[in-house]
């Protein structure tokens, strides 16, 4: 995943086949960006399995495929250790840009409705051990998360209101205190 999210246009339409299923040249209007550039990137994020094809139609002689984003795995501490420091750095800077920007247009749009929302952030101080019961954790916990969210599929599916939410964890080291 961390390849994948080391490219901002990768990140973008990543972000777009979050929120449904699109073409390579939809894509390409939306984030002002060639078809063949576009085409290019799905084509790595489908090779890392980020994002998955649902449907290829056939228009005028030309056939256009259809992705949508599949739910991101964790990444595992061995995968992480393995990517060069500077990848992690960009594969991070990345998803931090990306929650910022979908919070941005919450707030924007006046998307933040409901009172029982959250935003948090506390400091912590923990031995490495503390970490990584934290870490197994918040791994554990994204996975309920998912979980709930399939039954809530199927509830939608019986006909249950929908409602868009995201949720992102974030766990990592503190920068030193400026002077």
């Amino acid at each position: 995943m961390a390849k994948v999210m080391s490219h901002p246009t990768r990140v973008r339409a990543l972000d777009l086949l979050r929120d449904g299923k699109a073409s390579a040249s939809e894509l390409g209007r939306k984030l002002g960006v060639s078809t063949q550039n576009v085409a290019y990137h799905l084509s790595v994020m489908l090779r890392h399995g980020a994002i998955e094809e649902v449907e290829t139609v056939i228009r005028g002689g030309a056939t256009e495929t259809y992705y949508r984003a599949v739910p991101e795995p964790v990444v595992s501490q061995a995968e992480y250790a393995k990517t060069p420091r500077a990848d992690r750095n960009r594969y991070t800077e990345q998803i931090v840009r990306s929650v910022y920007e979908d919070v941005r247009r919450a707030i924007e749009t006046d998307s933040l409705q409901r009172d029982d929302h959250a935003f948090t952030t506390d400091n912590l101080t923990l031995d490495d051990e503390g970490w990584r019961e934290i870490y197994e954790f918040l791994v554990s916990t994204r996975d309920r998360i998912l979980g709930i969210q399939d039954a809530s599929v199927q509830r939608i599916a019986d006909g249950a209101d929908a409602i868009g939410g995201r949720f992102s964890i974030q766990l990592y080291e503190a920068p030193p205190p400026t002077a």
